[in-house]
């Protein structure tokens, strides 16, 4: 079970940071900029809930292996 936590974990994070990629550049490229500001708006605000998805994948990720550690000790 601790390795597939870790696994899920590790892909969600993955794929939040393609997310992540994916909606910089969309803010970054002109077509953007000139789709107006309620667009922008929306990608930022996208943007930090990614950043929030993030950080509880980078927690899940580091509890997983904390777990992990602990039954490979305990088994040791």
């Amino acid at each position: 079970m601790n390795m597939s936590m870790l696994s899920n974990s590790v892909s969600g994070l993955m794929q939040t940071m393609y997310k992540l990629q994916q909606n910089a550049q969309q803010i970054a490229s002109s077509s953007a900029q000139q789709s107006g500001a309620s667009s922008l708006t929306t990608m930022a605000v996208s943007q930090q809930q990614l950043l929030m998805q993030a950080e509880a994948d980078v927690k899940t990720v580091s509890t997983a292996d904390q777990m992990l550690g602990t039954v490979i000790d305990t088994r040791a």
